[in-house]
């Protein structure tokens, strides 16, 4: 898509806190380099009303071998049975722990047996 300016917050909601307005852009920020992060965004000053650190747990990143899938140009079908696969996961304690042995063993993904290079979107490929 071709790079548009983007809307002035400032009227788009007229009336509507600074605070509020500056946290909302930082937080639809596009590139998710440059987008405030979780811990940033709870320390806003928007948010110092809700913010206790004692009470906002943290975890461990989603890793990539959960996402894999995004950077595949897969069709329908492939989705329908990947998610089928998914839900299988919570049925059958045999996959489940092939699952957890796959991801130690392919951390970036192991849809790339699978589908091979050839599948792999434009833009990801090296």
């Amino acid at each position: 898509m071709p790079k548009r300016k983007g809307k002035d917050f400032n009227s788009l909601f007229k009336g509507a806190n600074a605070d509020a307005i500056d946290l909302m852009k930082k937080m639809l920020t596009f590139d998710p380099a440059k987008r405030i992060t979780v811990e940033d965004a709870l320390a806003h000053p928007y948010m110092a009303q809700l913010h206790y650190p004692d009470d906002e747990p943290i975890t461990k990143p989603v890793s990539a071998f959960d996402f894999d899938f995004e950077i595949y140009s897969l069709r329908k079908e492939d989705y329908k049975d990947l998610i089928f696969e998914e839900i299988m996961l919570y049925h059958d304690d045999k996959l489940m722990k092939q699952y957890e042995k796959d991801k130690v063993a392919y951390p970036d993904g192991i849809l790339s047996k699978r589908y091979g290079q050839d599948r792999i979107r434009r833009r990801y490929r090296k």
